[in-house]
C-alpha cells in the first residue's frame, strides 16, 4: 500500500495515519534545488520519527521512500495540465517505479519489491532539508527511490 503524507511542515512525527502503519510505504517529497539534479526534503513534507534513524527498519510512524514531490507537470481536475505541489505529488513516482520492476519480476512477493525499493533507494541517499541526514533518516527514509 502506498500513502501519500500529510503536508504539516518539517516537525518531527507529523505522519497521519494509515500513513504511518508500518504495512504502508510512507514516501517524502523531494524538491530539486540546483540545476545539476540535487535534491532536497521539501519543507511542506511530513516528517517521521528521529528516533529510529540509521536503523534500517521501517516502524509506524517512519519515512521509507523519497521522490520528486515538488513543482511537478502534472494532470488537472479540469481536463489540462497544471504544475503542483506535494506527498501526493511524490507517491505516485514511488508507484510507477514498483509497476516497473514487477513487470519483470512477475513472481515477486510484495516483500521482495518492497526490498529492491529499499535497496535503490539507499544509492541516492538525500542530505538536504530539516532533518535529512547519512543514510535512513526520519525525513527522507532510505532515500531517493529510482530507476537506475
Amino acid at each position: 500500500m502506498w500513502w501519500r503524507l500529510q503536508e504539516t511542515a518539517p516537525g518531527s512525527n507529523t505522519i497521519g495515519y494509515p500513513g504511518a502503519l508500518t504495512n504502508a510505504i510512507a514516501v517524502a517529497a523531494l524538491e530539486n534545488v540546483q540545476s545539476n539534479g540535487t535534491y532536497r526534503v521539501a519543507d511542506f513534507s511530513s516528517r517521521g520519527n528521529p528516533a529510529t534513524d540509521a536503523d534500517y527498519v521501517i516502524q509506524e510512524r517512519d519515512i521509507e521512500l523519497s521522490a520528486p514531490g515538488a513543482n511537478i507537470y502534472s494532470t488537472a481536475n479540469n481536463g489540462g495540465y497544471t504544475t503542483m505541489s506535494g506527498t501526493s505529488m511524490a507517491t505516485p513516482h514511488v508507484s510507477g517505479l514498483a509497476a516497473k520492476i514487477w513487470s519483470s519480476n512477475k513472481s515477486w512477493t510484495n516483500a521482495q519489491l518492497r526490498s529492491e525499493l529499499q535497496r535503490r533507494a539507499k544509492l541516492y541517499d538525500i542530505k538536504g532539508g530539516s532533518g535529512a541526514a547519512t543514510g535512513d533518516d526520519y525525513a527522507s527514509g532510505f532515500g531517493f527511490a529510482r530507476v537506475k
